[in-house]
């Protein structure tokens, strides 16, 4: 039901352009992917799928908020606790480093840009979709907003994303 909290770290090959850092980061040149002027640490490829494993856990969430809501039933006992299953989540972004120091006065007007329209999230970097993650975890605490843009399609457009970019990273190094 979780995904597994096992991190990879290792990169199986360098792709053209590709740094594999000492233990594990990936960073690529010339691409946005992981680039960072804030100071934040690169995430290890690993962490990056980690995150991205969390979309089936969220779907399954949101379908399940949606028929309980739809039907007018309570939750039953073998339901996913969403509050349990939020707070889970953040805290394994805590552990994989997901998380980054932003300016909430400069990140407002760019994070709308990504909020107000979730399709921009389709091209998004692995910079923005940590800051992101991070407006939305100062903006608006923790387990209710969380579900909220869980439920709007944000955080499932998110984390799809992340899948993304790792199933992107992960098919060069294959070759």
């Amino acid at each position: 039901m979780w995904p597994r909290l096992q991190v990879k770290t290792e990169v199986k090959a360098l792709v053209p352009g590709m740094k594999c850092m000492r233990d594990g980061e990936m960073g690529t040149e010339g691409s946005d992917h992981n680039r960072d002027t804030s100071g934040a640490s690169p995430m290890t490829l690993g962490a990056v799928g980690a995150v991205g494993e969390w979309l089936s856990t969220v779907q399954d969430l949101v379908r399940q908020e949606r028929e309980r809501q739809q039907s007018g039933s309570a939750r039953t006992a073998g339901d996913i606790d969403p509050a349990e299953t939020i707070e889970k989540m953040i805290a394994h972004f805590e552990v994989l480093g997901v998380f980054v120091n932003i300016d909430m006065n400069e990140w407002a007007a760019k994070a709308a840009k990504y909020i107000d329209n979730i399709d921009n999230l389709n091209d998004a970097d692995l910079l923005t979709l940590r800051k992101l993650l991070s407006y939305h975890r100062k903006t608006g605490g923790r387990n209710g907003h969380y579900l909220k843009i869980a439920m709007n399609g944000h955080l499932l457009r998110l984390l799809r994303r992340f899948q993304g970019i790792y199933r992107e990273v992960e098919d060069r190094t294959l070759v």
